[in-house]
């Protein structure tokens, strides 16, 4: 009876260490299954996170170029509009035009006096309105009403000629905004404003580039008692050259966050503007390197 007792605690003994072996294994493999799934979990959490932030910081930084490019968008607009473009030169043109139109006022004054003595008054007129120059190559042109060019002292071979449909290489030259051609819109502007004058806008061979059309705006007067146009123009890619720069100068001073800054590069691609770079603008910065990688290649 002792041995069976003996047998039989030894054989529960083992059964019970079995389970319990089994439990505490059971245990692990939960407990382990349990880590695993919150170590897996907080992975999850943590590129969540990073794809929020960067989300985030993507938004943020599109907010802040937006801002930068709003400052280019206006620049430019400031520059190539006929409102901002007059504004700039208009004044100026203006005044200009009343030098040549006092000097033929003054021939058709002394000639009303004796109207035989009036076909000279218009040569001298023409003739001394054909010398005026101002700036690096500002002159003035009379057309007439028709329109014939009375005088052009650049073009001299226009002289006595139809302009109706003036054109350079088979391009009749229009009006910039209308379907006429230029001397037909300078004849209407200035006979039909209050004020006898108007500006027209066109494109117009460069005088530096001839193969370049440049944008250019004239002012143009009309003279009644001869029906005479007399015009002056100025190019107006300056304006458009002059905006830019005030925008990079914009631009380079514009400053986020502790370091944050803009820098402006074109499509070549060539630096423009970098406040921290400043002796690499104008170069070619296709591999241009951050880290190791190239930033502006394509």
């Amino acid at each position: 009876m002792g041995r069976f007792l003996f047998r039989y605690f030894k054989i529960r003994n083992k059964i019970m260490v079995s389970i319990a072996v089994a439990v505490l294994l059971s245990a692990a493999a939960v407990g382990g299954y349990s880590i695993y799934q919150t170590v897996n979990r907080f992975q999850r959490d943590i590129a969540e996170v990073e794809r929020d932030q960067m989300l985030s910081a993507q938004n943020e930084m599109k907010d802040l170029v937006n801002t930068a490019y709003t400052v280019l968008e206006k620049a430019h607009a400031q520059s190539t509009t006929m409102e901002s473009i007059q504004h700039i030169y208009g004044e100026n043109l203006q005044s200009m035009v009343d030098l040549p139109l006092a000097i033929i006022k003054t021939e058709y004054e002394r000639a009303e006096k004796d109207p035989s003595r009036m076909a000279e008054a218009q040569k001298r007129a023409l003739e001394a309105v054909a010398l005026l120059r101002y700036g690096a190559s500002g002159y003035f042109w009379v057309n007439d009403t028709q329109p014939k060019m009375l005088m052009h002292p650049i073009l001299p071979e226009l002289n006595g000629k139809d302009v109706a449909r003036y054109s350079q290489g088979a391009r009749v030259i229009m009006a910039e905004g209308t379907d006429r051609p230029m001397f037909e819109e300078f004849v209407r502007v200035a006979s039909t404003s209050p004020t006898d004058g108007g500006f027209v806008s066109y494109l117009w061979p460069h005088p530096q580039e001839k193969k370049w059309w440049a944008r250019k705006l004239s002012y143009v007067r009309l003279f009644k008692p001869w029906g005479w146009v007399i015009g002056t123009g100025v190019y107006v890619d300056r304006a458009e050259i002059e905006a830019k720069k005030r925008a990079l100068e914009t631009l380079s001073g514009m400053r986020y966050g502790d370091q944050g800054y803009f820098w402006a590069n074109d499509t070549f691609p060539r630096m423009v503007m970098h406040p921290l770079l400043t002796k690499r603008i104008g170069e070619e910065v296709t591999h241009f390197l951050a880290n190791g990688k190239e930033l502006l290649a394509d």
